[in-house]
Formats: structure tokens, C-alpha cells, sequence
């Protein structure tokens, strides 16, 4: 499986993925740069990376790419729940990171923690029902 990721990675640099207008309003631009954190969708067909401090998805047999995100700050960590629906990452909108929770089917991007301290995504639980993160609250690391 980790040879599937990292060669349809490899095509993904390879190929030159290109980024087209969102629903938002943000112009067409070409997504070249850093591509990180790749993911693959628990069905095989689409892959989502981080490119420009954004979470972009692409079908996995190359494309164009489509910008899931555009909210100041940085997102990262893309996790894809078991079931394909849900897309959990980590953001720094507030400055700090908190968790996030995209449907993937449509609708608005939801925070899932918001605190004074960091908190960091790991995965999803494998009923898919739970978002486990690890958290900087009193000054240490919890998971």
C-alpha cells in the first residue's frame, strides 16, 4: 500500500497537477510547490495533500486539483475518515492549532476544538465515529 501512496505521489510531481476556481471565488493558479502529507481515500480514488498551506484533493489517477481549504492560516494533517465522508486536519486559523472537520459531500468547515492551547490531529478512531487528537493543555502534551 505504501508503494500505491508514494508512487501516485511521485505522478503528482511528475505530471504538474493544476488547481482550477472554487466555489469561493479563489482565481485558477497552477498548484506547483511543496506537496506534503498525502492521503488516500479509503476507496483509492481520490488523494488529499497540503500544497501552499492548504488541503487540496485530486482524483487519484491525476488531474486537476481542487482547493478544499482557503482560510488564513495553515492546514495540515489530512485524515480521511474510514468511511470516505469526513475529512479531520489540523488548522491554525486562531493562531494555534485546533482540529477541524470538513464533510467531504459538501457544507461548511467545523471546528472541533478550540483552546489556548495546541492541539494536535493523530486519526480517526476505526468505527470512524471518533477524531483522536493529543493536546497541549496545562503545559503538556495529552493524548
Amino acid at each position: 500500500m505504501k508503494t500505491w501512496i508514494y508512487l501516485l505521489w511521485t505522478m503528482l510531481l511528475v505530471s504538474g497537477v493544476s488547481a482550477q476556481t472554487s466555489e469561493q471565488g479563489i482565481r485558477e493558479q497552477p498548484v506547483w510547490g511543496a506537496f506534503a502529507e498525502p492521503t488516500l481515500s479509503p476507496d483509492g480514488r481520490d488523494l488529499v495533500f497540503v500544497c501552499q498551506g492548504d488541503l487540496w484533493q485530486v482524483s487519484a489517477g491525476g488531474g486537476v486539483a481542487r482547493r478544499l481549504t482557503a482560510m488564513p492560516g495553515e492546514e495540515s494533517r489530512p485524515r480521511i475518515s474510514p468511511d470516505g465522508r469526513y475529512l479531520a486536519f489540523q488548522t491554525t486559523v486562531h493562531g494555534k492549532a485546533d482540529v477541524a472537520l470538513l464533510d467531504r459531500q459538501g457544507g461548511s468547515i467545523r471546528l472541533l476544538t478550540v483552546h489556548s492551547g495546541e492541539d494536535r490531529l493523530s486519526s480517526w478512531a476505526p468505527d470512524g465515529r471518533t477524531v483522536l487528537f493529543s493536546s497541549e493543555r496545562d503545559g503538556d502534551f495529552v493524548p
